[in-house]
């Protein structure tokens, strides 16, 4: 059985996981996000549906965001025993070395508001730590989604702190079949302070248990950094608002592209016909005709006004405006107090926008597991160990005063188009994806401003 509070941010994540997923996922979630209109034939339905498309502002802000701290490889402070030295280079079964395995756990924080580290050892006989930490393995952190951990258990400490006692992790497998087919067996691996289990369901979808061995270490070696904690392994996703966001523009999408369709082809309008041609299906397109016994038969299209074309674009419009601007929301460092105070805490590299908080989360939980990899092979970490991510980041109420100095001086003449358009796109004015070469390419094709034609003329 679940927990009921992995169970409460599943129902979130489902959203999440289907706008990461592109319009291939959204299309196959099918009326879930996408919801059929009253009386509406399922055949149209599912030509509406084909013609649906996502504009995927959620994804790209993830991506953006989780992207942006590792513009420069993670940095390692202190010197590392022999032991625990080669983790940064491999931090895990696929080799990710820590610069890697930090973007990782980053982009699942971002996702789901929280993501877990565990520390584990590869697999072997050992029966205790000591004979662990002679065979000279390397521990391994792990990056766990947390879709995965279905399940935990706690003892509350004197001092108030709540310690794991059981932690119940999904772990499906791939198995190849005969000659080509491949069956995926269910698993969940459980882990206690002393021991931990493997349990698969059977052919006849019963668990059994089918693996089990010695925790070597003593305690449930998990870190869990939370961008956006609401209890106990229990995280709100900081980007839920523009999730829902992004859904509200998938379904107006595809109204808009419904609506186009009808105002490009009209709708057809009949009058006059005979009681059984009433009831006949009328095709509509090229090379179709239909034919009338009746006199007094009349066929006319009706075209659809532009009004209703004009706002659905405008709200598509404003969408996306709402989108990009909220996901550029955990870059802006925010005013608190007057200005006076923000100036100074600006100055004196104290205030942080949400992203530079996440990242420290996420220095401060790499650390931990450094620390818990430590105890396991029995090495210490040095005292000015630190683990460092670039964190030059970070769109200040500084910035968009900045830029409007930039956009004067440039007005004014006394500032290059090139060094105008460079000094902007690092204020993060401009998206990171905009080149500046070609941004100037295409303004030398485009001629003069339209306000300018014809002023050569009135001077001369």
């Amino acid at each position: 059985a679940v927990n009921p509070e992995y169970q409460d941010m599943l129902s979130t994540w489902e959203l999440i996981d289907d706008l990461m997923g592109g319009t291939k996922a959204m299309k196959a979630a099918g009326e879930k996000w996408l919801p059929k209109e009253d009386k509406e034939k399922d055949p149209n339905y599912q030509n509406r549906l084909a013609r649906s498309v996502l504009f995927n502002g959620f994804k790209d802000a993830v991506s953006d965001l989780s992207r942006k701290p590792f513009a420069k490889p993670v940095t390692i402070q202190g010197q590392l025993g022999k032991k625990l030295a080669p983790i940064v280079e491999s931090t895990d079964d696929d080799r990710r070395n820590i610069t890697q395995f930090a973007h990782q756990c980053l982009k699942l924080a971002v996702k789901r508001g929280l993501v877990h580290i565990l520390v584990d050892y590869p697999a072997n006989d050992a029966e205790n730590l000591a004979q662990e930490r002679a065979l000279g393995l390397k521990p391994l952190l792990l990056a766990i989604d947390p879709k995965r951990v279905i399940g935990w258990r706690y003892d509350v400490a004197a001092n108030g702190e709540k310690q794991l006692t059981q932690l119940r992790i999904r772990d499906d497998v791939n198995h190849n079949r005969g000659e080509f087919a491949v069956e995926t067996t269910e698993r969940i691996r459980v882990i206690y302070e002393d021991r931990w289990e493997l349990w698969a369901k059977d052919d006849k979808e019963a668990w059994l248990k089918v693996d089990q061995g010695p925790y070597t270490l003593g305690k449930i070696a998990l870190v869990t950094v939370y961008l956006a904690k609401d209890g106990f392994m229990v995280a709100q996703c900081p980007l839920d608002d523009l999730a829902w966001l992004n859904l509200a523009h998938w379904q107006s999408m595809s109204d808009h592209r419904n609506n186009l369709r009808i105002a490009r082809t009209g709708l057809l309008f009949f009058s006059g016909l005979t009681a059984e041609e009433v009831n006949k299906d009328i095709v509509f397109g090229l090379n179709q005709a239909f034919k009338s016994t009746s006199t007094a038969a009349d066929g006319k299209v009706i075209e659809v006004g532009g009004k209703s074309i004009e706002a659905g674009e405008n709200e598509l419009r404003h969408l996306e405006e709402m989108m990009q601007a909220m996901g550029k929301t955990p870059l802006i460092i925010k005013s608190w107090g007057n200005d006076t105070a923000m100036g100074r805490a600006i100055d004196e590299g104290k205030a942080q926008c949400d992203l530079q908080a996440w990242v420290r989360e996420i220095e401060g939980g790499i650390k931990k597991a450094f620390e818990l990899a430590g105890e396991w092979v029995g090495e210490e970490l040095p005292e000015d160990f630190s683990v460092d991510i670039y964190d030059d980041f970070g769109l200040t109420l500084r910035a968009a005063a900045d830029t409007e100095t930039l956009f004067k001086t440039r007005g004014a003449g006394d500032l290059s188009r090139e060094t105008y358009l460079r000094e902007i796109k690092l204020r993060g004015t401009l998206s990171e994806t905009v080149d500046i070469d070609e941004e100037l390419v295409r303004i030398e094709n485009e001629g003069p401003d339209l306000g300018e034609i014809g002023r050569e003329d009135e001077d001369d």
